[in-house]
């Protein structure tokens, strides 16, 4: 005003309702990025979701340094979806934020994380090691996958979220107290 005499007014940007995208799928996976724990698959996997033009972010909280795959790890830089995240004891706190907890292991003994997901009521997309399906059930609390993902059906991953998503306790704290106080436990 006080240099062209011209009173101002605000005229605030618009944002379009238009093309808004869908639901953007999130994904977390809380291990180690290496082959035996799935790395390839994880990329794979990506790469099928982005041919059908999903819209998806994965958040992998692990480090890349004892992956020495240097085109698989060229894949995963490129891959803009994948956000890698330092490894840290607070990163399970990020899955109750996402629709899926993912672990595609070749085999793993006990899986903390997908019991991690289940007990924050978050669904899981598992390959079919042996332990996983003592505690998937198949569309109820998530998705199993065989290990040459040759079974995957991108829609029902996006378009079918379960949602009984839970996790059953089979802790027994008398075992362990027995550990702790006795060095045996009661068969």
């Amino acid at each position: 005003k006080e240099l062209y005499g011209v009173e101002s007014k605000i005229i605030y940007n618009f944002i379009s309702d238009k093309n808004i995208a869908p639901k953007m799928v999130k994904f977390i996976t809380l291990s180690r990025a290496t082959k035996e724990k799935g790395i390839d698959l994880i990329v794979k996997l990506c790469e099928m979701f982005k041919e059908q033009g999903k819209i998806f972010i994965w958040f992998l909280c692990s480090t890349l340094e004892q992956l020495e795959d240097e085109e698989l790890l060229n894949k995963i830089r490129n891959i803009p979806e994948i956000v890698l995240i330092p490894p840290s004891i607070n990163n399970k706190d990020l899955i109750s934020s996402c629709d899926y907890v993912v672990q595609l292991s070749k085999s793993d003994s006990y899986c903390y994380s997908l019991r991690e997901g289940l007990k924050r009521g978050v669904p899981i997309l598992t390959t079919n090691f042996a332990e996983a399906h003592n505690f998937l059930k198949e569309g109820k609390n998530g998705y199993m996958l065989k290990m040459d993902l040759s079974n995957v059906n991108i829609d029902k991953i996006f378009n079918e979220i379960p949602t009984e998503a839970k996790y059953v306790n089979e802790c027994n704290s008398k075992d362990w107290i027995n550990i702790f106080e006795k060095g045996e436990i009661d068969v």
